[in-house]
């Protein structure tokens, strides 16, 4: 991945500070051959602008030697590669470091870099009801309420057990304030916590299909109020088969061997043990049925162009002038146009039928 600003006098400052760092041997660590090695590989590398290689480099010599000018190098080089928020935490780092501390020019640039970091990402508050919700962004925990994001989209998601999770998508402009919220539904209650929750358990499914050997798919759903799925349409099990999935609501498709699942239509509830049976319905008849109504309607449109412009010719004259020959012609033309809209109707695709009843006590 590489920068879109250019280099400039910030990143001189910094390579004359990585010289500095290169020939300094304040420890053992840095009079090691392999410290000064990386010293001049990175150096090397952010004068030919190899950010990734550079924040590499940087790493090992701050896990062998750490001080704040190892913050500030780490810091630099994730600001050009746009991570500001991580950028910002070294360079806060960096600027109070006792260990080789910035000297006055690096530390007001240092300074500098930091401000304009903090200025191009975007300030986050979250919450959830009920409060207590553990935060995660992009499938990371932040621990917080308050956080900064880099500019772009972002995915907030909320979860709290006995809940179902929350999920939020944000799209992030560096320097504004932003503020995530969202209503938690408890598993198996109602929205907006009037029920108590229910703590979510694994549940049974006594899968049978028809025709034998569909496949069940399930794919876990946000209830109403968090938004969205929550995770991928996956195989279950291919009926007839018994199968255990964690309580919740689910979308559900089907599949024949070898084929594309097919989604059902609606939600499935799948709070306690149950009986599923899935069902592939076919409409191979009804496409079939528009198919020969296709086939006569063109055919008539043939035979009726071909008769019609026999009758029109002029030694029909007297069916022409009877208007039987116009008469062929249009219906001929009326029933054609009528037979290529049927054609929509002859490319119906199959359905799943997926139905839930309670397993027998």
């Amino acid at each position: 991945m590489g920068s879109r600003r250019p280099l400039n006098r910030p990143l001189a400052l910094l390579l004359a500070a990585l010289v500095a760092l290169a020939t300094f041997t304040p420890s053992a660590e840095a009079q090691d051959d392999a410290y000064r090695r990386l010293a001049a590989e990175a150096t090397q590398a952010m004068a030919e602008h190899r950010l990734d290689d550079a924040l590499t480099l940087f790493r090992e010599m701050h896990a062998m030697a750490p001080s704040a000018r190892t913050l500030w190098s780490l810091g630099r080089v994730h600001y050009e590669l746009a991570q500001y928020v991580v950028a910002l935490d070294y360079l806060d780092q960096a600027i109070v470091d006792p260990r080789r501390a910035l000297e006055a020019p690096a530390l007001a640039e240092a300074t500098s870099l930091r401000d304009r970091a903090r200025a191009l990402t975007a300030e986050v508050t979250a919450s959830s009801t009920p409060s207590g919700a553990v935060v995660l962004v992009d499938d990371v925990e932040v621990g917080t309420a308050s956080f900064r994001l880099d500019p772009g989209e972002h995915s907030v998601r909320f979860e709290l057990a006995g809940f179902a999770p929350g999920v939020r998508r944000v799209v992030v402009r560096g320097g504004e304030q932003l503020s995530v919220s969202v209503v938690l539904t408890p598993l198996g209650g109602v929205e907006g916590g009037t029920a108590a929750p229910v703590a979510q358990r694994e549940v049974t499914l006594e899968v049978t299909s028809i025709p034998p050997g569909l496949a069940l798919h399930l794919q876990p759903l946000a209830v109403t109020g968090t938004g969205g799925v929550m995770g991928p349409l996956e195989e279950v099990c291919v009926a007839p088969c018994t199968h255990s999935v964690p309580s919740g609501v689910y979308g559900g498709g089907v599949v024949r061997p070898g084929s594309d699942p097919i989604l059902a239509p609606g939600a499935l509830s799948l709070t306690s043990d149950s009986r599923v049976e899935i069902e592939i319905v076919s409409h191979a008849d009804v496409r079939l049925g528009f198919g020969i109504t296709v086939g006569v309607a063109l055919a008539y449109t043939v035979l009726g162009c071909i008769l019609g412009g026999l009758m029109l010719d002029s030694s029909n004259r007297s069916l022409y002038d009877s208007g039987a020959g116009v008469a062929l012609v249009t219906s001929g033309v009326t029933t054609g146009a009528l037979g290529l809209s049927a054609l929509i109707f002859a490319f119906i695709p199959d359905e799943a039928a997926i139905r839930v009843a309670p397993s027998a006590p």
